[in-house]
């Protein structure tokens, strides 16, 4: 069945039910009750090398990330990597940080700014909104 065709006929059940699902997949609005749009809560990934021991620092990023976006993350999952070396920060299918291609495992300020403008652009982050060192 085409993804057109799956999502009309998702559209089309969920309707029957006072629920309508956009296109996109990012926004479900709960016709019943009123006509905000409530955005689903992405779940962050955290790929590491377990061989390299880099799961603590994995676990560190991952409390730091779900401190600072307490409402906003449906959670943060840590994946042991099959491909030594790695340490990869997704956020659903985008890619935000990958140590190879930086050069260096990111720092809680850089990898909250890329959360932040993926998830709530306009969001505020207070003393992590500051200049970063060059």
């Amino acid at each position: 069945m085409p993804k057109s065709d799956l999502m009309w006929a998702l559209n089309k059940s969920m309707r029957s039910n006072g629920v309508s699902f956009s296109d996109s997949g990012n926004f479900i609005r709960f016709q019943p009750y009123n006509d905000r749009f409530y955005r689903m809560k992405p779940t962050i990934k955290i790929e590491y090398c377990p061989k390299c021991g880099w799961l603590l620092r994995a676990a560190w990023m991952a409390q730091e990330l779900l401190t600072t976006f307490t409402d906003d993350l449906q959670g943060v999952t840590l994946v042991p990597s099959e491909v030594a070396g790695r340490y990869t920060v997704h956020i659903g299918e985008t890619l935000l940080w990958d140590r190879k291609r930086e050069g260096h495992f990111p720092e809680p300020k850089e990898l909250k700014q890329k959360v932040r403008d993926v998830i709530d652009p306009e969001r505020n982050l207070g003393h992590n909104d500051g200049k970063t060192a060059v």
